[in-house]
């Protein structure tokens, strides 16, 4: 699913077995398992050894992208989510404050010193624009809450497409969503983005 670093990697490292891999073995290999988020690692280790996929987000091509310990090609489903360019759709949102922002009463006022700046310099506490990262930077999305959508919706497509839960064999959907710890990062943890980030995802 890529040519790029992002794409080799896989549980090679992991000593130990996962609830999805001790479910393919107690049905002799009979449930599907498959791992969702931006993050690798948070596909990837959930999903287990075992499992028939994990898929994980490209930020250089903007692509949900897996590894050949899974698979030689992505599935046409996948390539077709692709094709979608959600998150060019995404950026198209921006992103204000759920709530008017006087109602974030559990945070520190916006636009604290410290705070990283992942929409560049000149974004200055919200609401963000983010049309300019359209079809150019694939990468800042994770530091939205778009990024648990565009997760959501990946996770979505995959129970829809791969049948998951619609026989009497019982398969794992396992879904991370990695905006929350991206955002957390870039704004500290008791910022305006990483409670509206929560909000959000409630």
């Amino acid at each position: 699913g890529s040519n790029t670093a992002a794409g080799k990697m896989s549980p090679k490292n992991m000593l130990v077995t996962t609830i999805c891999d001790e479910l393919r073995l107690a049905s002799n290999f009979k449930s599907k398992v498959i791992g969702v988020a931006i993050k690798d690692r948070g596909a990837i280790l959930p999903a287990g050894h075992s499992a028939n996929a994990a898929y994980w987000y490209d930020n250089k091509t903007g692509n949900w992208i897996s590894s050949t310990w899974y698979m030689q090609q992505l599935p046409k489903w996948v390539q077709d989510f692709n094709n979608k360019k959600v998150t060019d759709s995404l950026y198209k949102l921006g992103w204000s404050t759920l709530y008017p922002i006087d109602q974030y009463t559990q945070s520190t006022s916006d636009e604290q010193s410290y705070e990283a700046k992942p929409f560049g310099s000149n974004a200055k506490g919200f609401p963000y624009d983010l049309s300019g990262f359209i079809g150019k930077n694939y990468n800042s999305i994770s530091t939205t809450p778009h990024g648990n959508t565009l997760t959501m919706l990946m996770a979505s497509a995959a129970l829809e497409a791969e049948e998951l839960g619609k026989d009497a064999i019982t398969d794992f959907l396992a879904v991370s969503f990695s905006s929350p710890d991206y955002v957390g990062h870039s704004f500290g943890p008791n910022s305006i983005e990483v409670q509206d980030t929560y909000l959000r995802l409630g």
